[in-house]
């Protein structure tokens, strides 16, 4: 469940990065509580970082099994969870080098 949990966030900012409406929120663990801070005005602002389990590649081929000149597109994540995507999705993803990335919005 874990291993489907990371991958929905991945893909959800897959989403983010080609314009979709998705959340990278409540799927991970957080990286540290919600901290309240007060400012000179009296206004308080609360923040929060998750941090994920996440494949930082995942490259999309035309088909399976794999060929050669089959990749259609990749997406790789820095470690603030944002992607850097090339090319086109398919239905054929492959998801490697799994890392922990903190989102912070």
């Amino acid at each position: 469940m874990r291993h489907f949990l990371a991958v929905s966030a991945f893909l959800a900012s897959g989403l983010v990065a080609c314009g979709g409406d998705s959340s990278l929120e409540g799927t991970g663990n957080e990286a540290r509580p919600p901290a309240v801070i007060s400012e000179k005005d009296n206004t308080v602002k609360a923040s929060a970082c998750t941090q994920y389990y996440v494949p930082r590649l995942t490259t999309y081929w035309d088909s399976y099994p794999m060929r050669d000149d089959g990749q259609v597109g990749q997406c790789e994540l820095d470690a603030s969870c944002n992607p850097t995507c090339w090319g086109v999705e398919s239905a054929y993803p492959v998801y490697t080098d799994y890392f922990y990335c903190t989102h912070c919005p």
